[in-house]
C-alpha cells in the first residue's frame, strides 16, 4: 500500500510540475505571439485541443486587445512645488503603494524638475480612476498640507464621456479637463501585465490654438506620421477651450531620439506654430539617462523642462514583443 501511495504521489507531483511548465510556456508564447497563436502552438506540441488562458495564468487581470487598444485611456497629471522633500517623500511612497495594487492602473509615478514634482499616471477607464481617487485622496491632501507641497496645476485627459463621469470626484482639486479627439496607441494590454519600474519617456508640448480649422489637418498629419515611428507607445491630441496638448510616449531613449530626428513630424509641428497655434511650453519626462542623451534645451524654439523619473511603475504591454521592454526572466509581480 505504501508503495502505491508513493507512486501516486510521485505521479501527482510530476503532473503538477508539467502543468506549471506548460503554464510558463503559455505565458511566454502569449507575450511573444499573442493569446490565440500561443494556444495553437502549445496545442500542436502537447496534443491538447486548447489551452485555457485562465488555467495557465494566475491572477491574470489582463485585457488582451488585438488590434491595439484605442486612445481612450485617462491620464491624471498634477504638478506640485515641493517645499519640504523630507515630509513629501513618505507621502509619495504611500501614494504609489496604494496605486500599485489598484485595478486598471496602466502606469503611475513621480518625476522631478528642481522643486517641481509631477505625477504621471494613467487608467484604462473612468471606473478605475474613480476607485483610485477615492483611495489616494487622503495622501494627496496630506501632501498639499501647508509647508509640504503646493499644487500648481492638475490636468485630466480623456474621452468626453469618461471625463463627465469624473466631475464629482474631481471637485476641490481644481482640475482642468482635456478632451481626447484623435490619436492611437500600440497597447495590447493597457493594464494587468508585469509590474516594472517606470522607464518610458513622454514629450508633452502645449499650445494655444488661434485657428482650429487650419490646425486640424496638421494635427491629423502628425498622427499619421507618428503611427510609423517604432517605439511609440501612444500619441494623440487633447483640448480644453483654446488649449491643445500633445499626449505621447516612447518606449526607449532610441525611440525618443528617432522621434526628435523625424524631419516630417518636426516640419508639421513647425507649420502648426506658423499661424494656427502658439507653442506655450514643452515638458520632457523620462529616465535621467534619456534626458542626458537628448540634451534637449529647446524644442521648436521654446525652452524645455526636463523631469527625471523619481519612482513609479508601469503595467501595460505593447505590440511587437513589447518592443523590447518585457524581460521574461524577471518575475516582478503583477501576476
Amino acid at each position: 500500500m505504501g508503495f502505491l501511495i508513493s507512486c501516486a504521489s510521485n505521479l501527482l507531483c510530476k503532473r503538477i510540475e508539467n502543468t506549471r511548465a506548460l503554464a510558463c510556456k503559455f505565458r511566454t508564447f502569449r507575450y511573444l505571439v499573442g493569446t490565440r497563436a500561443a494556444q495553437r502552438m502549445l496545442a500542436s506540441c502537447t496534443g491538447f485541443s486548447a489551452v485555457s488562458p485562465s488555467a495557465c495564468s494566475a491572477r491574470m487581470n489582463v485585457v488582451d486587445r488585438t488590434p491595439a487598444w484605442e486612445n481612450t485611456f485617462l491620464t491624471l497629471q498634477p504638478t506640485f512645488v515641493v517645499e519640504d522633500w523630507a515630509k513629501a517623500r513618505p507621502l509619495m511612497a504611500e501614494f504609489l503603494d496604494k496605486t500599485r495594487t489598484q485595478r486598471g492602473a496602466m502606469y503611475s509615478g513621480w518625476t522631478v524638475c528642481g522643486d517641481k514634482l509631477f505625477c504621471r499616471e494613467a487608467f484604462a477607464e473612468s471606473a478605475f480612476l474613480l476607485e483610485h481617487l477615492s483611495s489616494v485622496r487622503p495622501s494627496l491632501e496630506a501632501l498639499m498640507e501647508p509647508g509640504i507641497a503646493r499644487l500648481l496645476e492638475m490636468q485630466l485627459h480623456g474621452p468626453a464621456d469618461e471625463l463627465s463621469k469624473c466631475e464629482a470626484a474631481m471637485e476641490g482639486l481644481d482640475a482642468q479637463a482635456f478632451e481626447v479627439f484623435s490619436g492611437f496607441t500600440t497597447l495590447v494590454r493597457p493594464y494587468g501585465g508585469m509590474s516594472r519600474g517606470q522607464g518610458f519617456s513622454s514629450l508633452q508640448p502645449s499650445f494655444t490654438v488661434a485657428d482650429w480649422d487650419a490646425a486640424a489637418p496638421l494635427l491629423e498629419r502628425c498622427v499619421a506620421l507618428m503611427r510609423a515611428e517604432k517605439g511609440c507607445i501612444f500619441h494623440g491630441w487633447t483640448r480644453s477651450g483654446d488649449r491643445l496638448v500633445c499626449r505621447q510616449a516612447h518606449a526607449s531613449t532610441d525611440g525618443l531620439l528617432a522621434h526628435l530626428g523625424n524631419s516630417e513630424v518636426q516640419q508639421t509641428l513647425a507649420e502648426l506654430c506658423d499661424g494656427p497655434a502658439i507653442l506655450d511650453g514643452v515638458q520632457l519626462h523620462g529616465p535621467m539617462s534619456a534626458l542626458e542623451a537628448c540634451a534637449l534645451a529647446e524644442y521648436l524654439g521654446v525652452g524645455v523642462e526636463g523631469f527625471a523619473i523619481d519612482s513609479g511603475f508601469q503595467k501595460y504591454e505593447l505590440t511587437g514583443y513589447n518592443m523590447g521592454l518585457l524581460d521574461l526572466s524577471k518575475g516582478q509581480g503583477g501576476w
